[in-house]
C-alpha cells in the first residue's frame, strides 16, 4: 500500500513538472526557433539610421552592417569603390516607413549589408529580401535606368557565421538583373554552428552613372532541422575532386606551342593599324602643353589604368596628364575615358599650334570688337562663372579666345574680355530654395542666358546627382554649368553654379 501511494506520488509530480515546462513564462526565450518565426533584427529596416564612426556616408538601419570588397592591387580609382549607405527616399520603400539605400557614383563596387544571427546547429534556414536595382549613366529619369552598367543582386549565407563577404564558404542565389522595381530573391542552407551570417550582395560591371540598390522585407526562417555530419562528408571530396583533375587537363593544351605563334602575329599587325588614325588626324587647334611635351597620345582608359602608370608609361608626367586633360586634384579617371597624354618629341602626334586666332563678328556690321581687358583664370574657376562676371556669355569668350572646348580651361590662363561688355559683376549670394513651383531651365549654352541661379557649397556625402534632385536639375545641367569634364570629381568646400 505505501508503494502504491509512493508511486502515484511520483507521477503526480512528474505530471507537474511537464506542464510547467510546457507553460514557460511570458517573454522568455525558446531554446529552440520554432519553424517560420523571423530570426532577423529588425528585418523591415526601420527606425534610427547609425552613422558609423559618425561617418554620415554610413548610415544603415540598426541591427545591419555595411560591407564591401576593396578594389584589387593596382586598379583604377573608380573600380570597387566603397558604397555610400543611406536611409532610402519614401518612394523607395517597399512597406513600413524605411529601407535601406546604397550606392555608387561613376564608380564600381561589390558589396551590401549582412547581419549573423544565432541559429541551432543542423537548421535548414531560409533568407529572403525584397531588392530594388537602379542604373542609370545618362540620368535622363531617376525613375528609369537609362543605359544600366551591368547592376546584378544576389544573396548569401554562410553556414559558419563568417563575416566575410568574400568567403568561400557563403552559399549564394544566382546573380540576377533587373531593374526599376523591388522582387524578392530567396537562398536557404544547413546551419553548420551555433550561428549564420545572412548577406546582400551587389556587384557592377562598368563605372559611368549612378547604381543603387534599395533593400527592405527581410526575413530569416527556419524550415526544418538536418543532420550536420553528412553534409560535412558529402561537400569536402566535391570540391576537392573536380578542382584538381581539370588543372592537370587544362595545363597540356596551354604549353602547345601553337597557341602562341598565332597570338603574336595578329598582335603585331594592329598596331600600326591603331596608331595611324592618331597621327593622320591631328588637331590643328590646340596647343601644345609644353617645350618638354610638344607631342600626345590619345589613350582609352581600361580597367586597372591610373595617371601615375599612363604618365609612366608614356614618358609624361602627372602633372601634364592632370591639367591637360582638366582632371580634377586626385587625378580620378573611369573606363573608356579618352585622354590625351602629353608625350616628349618622337613619340605620339605632334599637336600643331592654330596659325591665327580667329576673329569673330562681335560689333555693329561685323566690325572687330577691341579688347578691353584680359581676366587671369584662379582656382575653382570655369568659363561660365567667367562669363557671368562679365556679364557676357560662354560662346562669345570661347570664340573670341579661340578656346575649342568651352569646359578645359587652367588657372593662369589669360581670357580676353570684349569691350561690349560691361564692369564685372560679383555672383549674386546663395539664395534659399523657393517653395514655389521651379521657373523652366533655360539653355545656358545659348549666346544670351540670363536666368536666375544659385551657389551651392557641397557639403559632405552629395555628389552631382543628388545635388541635381536637391534643385530639381539634372546631372547634366549641373556639369555643364559648371564645366564638370567629370561630374564625379567634385569635393567638399566646392561652389556650383545652379542654374534655375
Amino acid at each position: 500500500m505505501p508503494r502504491q501511494v509512493i508511486t502515484r506520488l511520483i507521477v503526480s509530480i512528474m505530471l507537474i513538472i511537464t506542464l510547467i515546462g510546457l507553460s514557460s513564462p511570458i517573454g522568455q526565450p525558446a531554446a529552440v526557433a520554432q519553424e517560420g518565426e523571423n530570426l532577423l533584427q529588425n528585418p523591415g529596416f526601420e527606425g534610427e539610421f547609425v552613422a558609423i564612426d559618425g561617418d554620415s556616408t554610413l548610415r544603415v538601419a540598426s541591427g545591419w552592417q555595411p560591407w564591401s570588397l576593396p578594389p584589387p592591387p593596382g586598379a583604377g580609382g573608380s573600380v570597387n569603390l566603397r558604397p555610400d549607405y543611406q536611409p532610402a527616399p519614401a518612394n523607395r520603400v517597399n512597406s513600413g516607413s524605411a529601407a535601406q539605400q546604397y550606392d555608387t557614383f561613376f564608380a564600381t563596387h561589390v558589396g551590401g549589408v549582412y547581419q549573423r544571427v544565432p541559429v541551432d546547429t543542423g537548421d535548414i534556414v531560409q533568407f529572403s529580401v525584397f531588392l530594388y536595382p537602379y542604373s542609370s549613366s545618362s540620368f535622363e529619369d531617376i525613375n528609369e535606368s537609362v543605359d544600366p552598367q551591368g547592376l546584378r543582386v544576389s544573396l548569401g549565407i554562410d553556414p559558419n557565421g563568417g563575416t566575410d563577404g568574400d568567403s568561400n564558404s557563403i552559399i549564394w542565389s544566382n546573380p540576377t538583373e533587373y531593374y526599376d522595381e523591388y522582387r524578392e530573391l530567396t537562398v536557404s542552407t544547413t546551419a553548420l554552428g551555433p550561428s549564420v551570417t545572412v548577406f546582400v550582395r551587389s556587384s557592377v560591371e562598368n563605372a559611368p552613372g549612378l547604381h543603387q540598390v534599395f533593400v527592405d522585407d527581410a526575413s530569416l526562417i527556419v524550415v526544418g532541422e538536418e543532420p550536420v555530419t553528412p553534409t560535412e562528408e558529402t561537400k569536402t571530396p566535391t570540391e576537392e575532386t573536380p578542382t584538381e583533375e581539370p588543372t592537370e587537363e587544362t595545363e597540356t593544351p596551354t604549353e602547345e606551342p601553337p597557341t602562341e605563334e598565332p597570338t603574336e602575329e595578329p598582335t603585331e599587325t594592329p598596331t600600326p593599324e591603331t596608331v595611324t588614325p592618331v597621327t593622320e588626324t591631328p588637331t590643328p587647334e590646340r596647343t601644345p602643353y609644353s617645350d618638354e611635351f610638344p607631342n600626345e597620345v590619345v589613350h582609352t582608359v581600361t580597367f586597372g589604368d591610373t595617371v601615375i602608370d599612363l604618365a609612366a608609361r608614356y614618358n609624361s608626367t602627372v602633372d601634364a596628364v592632370v591639367e591637360y586633360n582638366g582632371l580634377g586634384p586626385n587625378g580620378l579617371i573611369f573606363v573608356n575615358q579618352t585622354l590625351l597624354i602629353p608625350v616628349p618629341e618622337g613619340q605620339g602626334t605632334p599637336v600643331i599650334p592654330p596659325t591665327a586666332t580667329p576673329t569673330p563678328e562681335f560689333g555693329q556690321g561685323g566690325a572687330e570688337v577691341p579688347v578691353t581687358g584680359v581676366h587671369i583664370v584662379q582656382p575653382g574657376e570655369n568659363l561660365f562663372r567667367i562669363a557671368l562676371r562679365y556679364n557676357t556669355t560662354v560662346d562669345t569668350l570661347a570664340q573670341y579666345n579661340g578656346i575649342v572646348n568651352p569646359s578645359r580651361v587652367f588657372i593662369g590662363q589669360q581670357i580676353r574680355i570684349p569691350t561690349e561688355t560691361t564692369t564685372p559683376v560679383e555672383p549674386a549670394p546663395a539664395q534659399p530654395i523657393d517653395p514655389a513651383p521651379a521657373q523652366p531651365i533655360p539653355d545656358y549654352t545659348s549666346p544670351v542666358w540670363t536666368g536666375q541661379y544659385i551657389i551651392h557649397t557641397v557639403q559632405p556625402g552629395e555628389n552631382v546627382f543628388r545635388i541635381g534632385l536637391k534643385y530639381n536639375v539634372t546631372v547634366d545641367v549641373v556639369a555643364r554649368a559648371n564645366g564638370l569634364i567629370n561630374p564625379n570629381l567634385i569635393f567638399v568646400g566646392q561652389q556650383l553654379v545652379i542654374p534655375q
